[in-house]
């Protein structure tokens, strides 16, 4: 995203039966127990239209609550390929004790069933530098959501959702895993994602999505890993280290 990552990827709660508690600005960090949703209750699943873009606003919690960042999901299920840009912030994917590496463009690029890390170092695209983050890690359906467990609705930025937990999620407040809101309309467009980032380490990555244009990607962005270099795995830089277990999507630790 989701998921991302699949990146992406990156979300809220539930009202009545809540697992988290809601800060002013609608970003949900503590999880608290609440009863689970019979499945026999769920709505529909919200699938996804086989291509669309939709921008968001990434929210980290260890950076508190006047860090914002914003980005964009391009997702492109004809050529099974889904891509995750963060503008000017990188997510932090990688372990590592300064975070002023992450202030630069980013994407992750899920493509030929690989995830791809792109480094925006150049204008043109196949000239940025780019590395293999996780063979075996490609572009989610757009039915993936048929694994989530329904658990209930919430209002979101006037927004009614539907609320999903992932298999295997924890609703301890010190062991967060993944959720997912979307829209209870007939767009069932994505609404917010909650991760982990930097194997918990940044604590809870939220993202949150303002905008869904559903339709054929334009031709002038690149749905293709950049360059050959792409297909080398990537190594830690400055005592960084990559991080070891992440979870394959949509799959809990």
């Amino acid at each position: 995203m989701f998921c991302s990552f699949s990146v992406a990827v990156f979300s809220v709660l539930a009202i009545g039966s809540a697992w988290c508690e809601a800060s002013p600005d609608e970003k949900r960090w503590n999880f608290m127990d609440g009863p689970w949703v019979e499945n026999e209750s769920r709505p529909p699943i919200p699938t996804w239209p086989d291509q669309f873009i939709s921008d968001f606003h990434l929210y980290i919690k260890k950076y508190g609550e006047d860090f914002e960042s914003k980005g964009a999901i391009i997702y492109d299920w004809t050529k099974r390929t889904f891509r995750g840009d963060f503008y000017d912030f990188c997510i932090p994917l990688i372990d590592t004790d300064q975070p002023t590496f992450n202030n630069f463009t980013c994407t992750f690029l899920a493509s030929e069933g690989n995830m791809y890390y792109v480094e925006h170092t150049s204008t043109k695209w196949n000239e940025n530098e780019c590395c293999l983050f996780q063979g075996g890690l490609g572009a989610v359906s757009p039915d993936w959501m048929g694994v989530g467990q329904y658990n209930g609705t919430s209002i979101i930025s006037g927004v009614d959702t539907d609320v999903w937990w992932f298999p295997g999620t924890n609703d301890a407040e010190n062991d967060p895993c993944y959720g997912y809101w979307s829209a209870t309309d007939d767009s069932k467009r994505p609404v917010q994602f909650f991760g982990l980032a930097s194997s918990g380490r940044d604590g809870g990555a939220i993202l949150d999505y303002y905008t869904f244009i559903p339709g054929e990607i334009p031709e002038d962005i690149p749905m293709t890993k950049p360059n050959n270099k792409c297909d080398e795995e990537c190594v830690a830089l400055f005592g960084s280290s990559l991080i070891v277990g992440w979870p394959e999507w949509p799959y809990c630790q």
